[in-house]
């Protein structure tokens, strides 16, 4: 994950933390998954022109960074 959020392009990033309360139930969904060990889709992600784009999964991804996790489960 460290080497993937420096590349992350400005509209692949959040302006506000993961449990703003914009984000706050959907957080709280993919938490509850994952701390149960339920299937989390994993972020999708792409290069662009040497940057990296989240074409999906950007709660997953957040999340995963707020906990400095190395896996999200699949």
């Amino acid at each position: 994950m460290a080497h993937i959020n420096p590349r992350l392009t400005y509209q692949a990033s959040k302006d506000e933390d993961t449990w703003h309360r914009r984000f706050k139930s959907k957080s709280i969904e993919i938490d509850y998954r994952w701390v149960h060990g339920l299937r989390v889709s994993p972020p999708v992600i792409a290069d662009h022109e040497g940057e990296i784009v989240i074409v999906g999964g950007m709660h997953c991804y957040t999340l995963a960074h707020h906990y400095d996790a190395t896996r999200t489960p699949l």
